[in-house]
């Protein structure tokens, strides 16, 4: 290996570096992400269900729904 490689190589891990240091995402952000993720999953079934148990109601498919709804909105209403 020559000077020539070894000043190639030593200007190849600078870039390296600089790419890792400004690429690289603090911890706290990678738990915020985590945190953001789990959020929209929890979110995104919870109302997928409701969306799912809505339509079956309307079909007869799930009878009860409406009486539940109903009984939730007394009870909403009652504590206000």
């Amino acid at each position: 290996m020559d000077s020539g490689d070894k000043k190639e190589f030593a200007h190849v891990a600078e870039i390296l570096t600089e790419i890792r240091e400004n690429t690289a995402s603090p911890w706290w952000r990678m738990v915020l992400n985590g945190m953001l993720y789990g959020a929209g999953a929890v979110t995104g079934t919870v109302l997928a269900i409701f969306l799912l148990g809505y339509v079956l109601s309307l079909f007869g498919v799930i009878p009860g729904f409406e009486d539940m709804a109903a009984r939730l909105q007394n009870i909403v209403n009652s504590k206000m």
